[in-house]
């Protein structure tokens, strides 16, 4: 699978959790979230996807940490 591919299974596999957010979860001051837009709801997907890869880097071997930096990259560019 390449970076890319990887890159938008992570953000779609993760897109429909964002979606749980409107049904009332709240942050860690208490404050409820609240996303309203579609626009919203994939930037959530996109930084929650962000965060998996960086926990990924920060415990793999360094021979596929290229190819999960690259798919950091894609996650970003993702659109």
């Amino acid at each position: 699978m390449t970076p890319k591919e990887k890159a938008r299974e992570l953000v779609d596999k993760l897109l429909p959790q964002s979606y749980n957010l409107t049904d009332g979860g709240s942050d860690n001051d208490g404050n409820e979230l609240q996303i309203e837009s579609d626009a919203e709801q994939f930037d959530c997907a996109k930084y929650n996807a962000l965060i998996t890869v960086e926990e990924v880097l920060e415990n793999c071997l360094q021979c596929v940490e290229h190819y999960w930096n690259k798919v950091k990259i894609e996650i970003e560019n993702y659109d």
